[in-house]
């Protein structure tokens, strides 16, 4: 099996362990994984929640000299690198090419056969450039922000790698839209069900619904709020908000302007710990998402719900409709604040016996489909056929 080089830059928190799972699972999976850090390293280990850090080489610390073999001995496929360095707006190409010529080195020095990096912007294309100047293939995942809502040389870096990964369905026709001959493989993210475990038999959930995301209005959190303002007061659920984002303080106003401070609290933001420790305590996790605009697509929250046999109110979007289905949670049209606020007292009105099944069935199909072990080997086969 090929030995991956993994690109990494600094990881946003909230998906510093789905790639973290990649990576042991990849590496169960019989590949050997060596990661590659642009910067330093330093803080990007301390911050980042990745395994491996301790073999990790830092870009920074590779002398140019030593890279500037790369240069001098190009594989025949270097051109292709060369001109996408020159043809990105998203970094200056003298200083890409060069980081790139680094990674390269250690690639080549580690004996990698493959390069891959998630998040389609400055990784994937020192990937690109980097895999291109010793011929090796390479790919880059996408996560939602870095496909839709601030996309940097999409077209180029799809048209250059010899796949792309999306996280469903959804992604994929997206990217496919913008590069037909786009090579594109769906590979869901995984969750770990070992972490994020149901509620001990008997346990009463807290009656509270739970929303886990960024706060950005593509997640939704404005048809959620009006949904609840919606309903009459005495009869509105409520709501713990977990996390945190740029319409942070225009959604704590509207709260107090709509008149639902009783009801909906901001917890900020909170790691994986707290999640497994406390998410499965709610009647109900909410993702009202949008498709349009900034949007994410891991639907993350989402699976670590359905892991701890929380029933799901979502809205059919950004390939929720992939996961989610009548058998552990409620589906309504994106958007739809009185088909919202509808299923939203409906989450709440379980009896226990109810929310208990729809919970079951929800982990059920964690355990079949959204594995570690089950992604691993989806991008495995795409790595070693290409």
């Amino acid at each position: 099996m090929k030995k991956i080089g993994y690109v990494l830059g600094a990881v946003p928190a909230l998906s510093d362990a789905v790639i973290a799972i990649e990576m042991k699972a990849m590496a169960a999976h019989g590949h050997e994984i060596v990661p590659i850090l642009l910067g330093s390293g330093d803080s990007l280990i301390r911050t980042a929640n990745l395994p491996y850090a301790q073999d990790a080489v830092a870009v920074d610390n590779i002398p140019l000299r030593d890279a500037a073999q790369v240069l001098a001995f190009p594989a025949r496929k270097a051109a292709i690198g060369v001109r996408f360095a020159l043809t990105q707006t998203g970094l200056q190409s003298e200083a890409l090419l060069s980081n790139a010529a680094r990674i390269a080195i250690v690639a080549r020095n580690a004996g990698c056969g493959h390069l891959h990096a998630h998040f389609a912007w400055d990784t994937a294309a020192h990937a690109i450039v980097a895999a291109h100047l010793i011929g090796l293939t390479v790919s880059f995942c996408g996560h939602g922000l870095d496909i839709y809502g601030a996309p940097i040389d999409l077209v180029l870096k799809l048209r250059a790698s010899d796949f792309a990964v999306a996280g469903c369905r959804d992604m994929a026709d997206a990217l496919l839209a913008q590069a037909p001959t786009a090579r594109v493989g769906v590979v869901p993210f995984a969750v770990d069900p070992a972490r994020f475990q149901p509620a001990p038999a008997g346990r009463l959930c807290n009656g509270r619904l739970l929303f886990i995301g960024r706060l950005i209005e593509s997640e939704g959190l404005g048809d959620l709020l009006g949904a609840l303002a919606g309903l009459r007061p005495g009869s509105r659920p409520s709501l713990d908000i977990v996390g945190d984002g740029p319409a942070g303080v225009r959604l704590r106003q509207r709260v107090l302007l709509e008149g639902l401070a009783a009801e909906v609290k901001f917890q900020g933001p909170q790691g994986w710990e707290w999640i497994a420790e406390h998410g499965r305590d709610y009647a109900a996790l909410v993702a009202p998402l949008r498709p349009d605009g900034e949007r994410d697509a891991g639907t993350i929250a989402v699976k670590e719900a359905m892991a701890m046999g929380l029933p799901v109110v979502a809205s059919r979007a950004n390939g929720v409709q992939e996961i989610v289905d009548t058998s552990c949670g409620f589906l309504v049209p994106p958007g739809d604040r009185k088909a919202l606020a509808a299923a939203l007292c409906r989450a709440v009105a379980l009896t226990q016996d109810h929310r208990q099944r729809l919970g079951a069935c929800g982990r059920a199909i964690i355990l079949k489909a959204f594995t570690a072990e089950r992604q691993a080997s989806r991008l495995s086969d795409l790595i070693e056929a290409a």
